[in-house]
């Protein structure tokens, strides 16, 4: 859940929008394949999930903006 976390910026957005995602990704995995399916999920599983959610946060978010969705990691 963490690697979704959004600490920066000038909104709150990004962070509420990443924990909506990731919500709702668990509440699929487990209807469609049961509760036990978001257990033991392998990593590149969840950082393409957050790969995706930043996709969206960007199409969302207005270029240059306060609530433009920037994720700036530091590996």
């Amino acid at each position: 859940f963490r690697s979704l976390g959004y600490e920066g910026g000038a909104t709150s957005g990004g962070r509420a929008f990443d924990a909506e995602t990731l919500s709702s990704a668990v509440r699929l995995l487990r209807r469609h394949r049961g509760a036990g399916s978001v257990h033991g999920v392998d990593a590149a599983v969840w950082q393409g999930l957050r790969a995706r959610g930043q996709e969206a946060r960007e199409a969302l978010g207005a270029p240059g903006g306060p609530e433009a969705a920037v994720l700036d990691l530091e590996l």
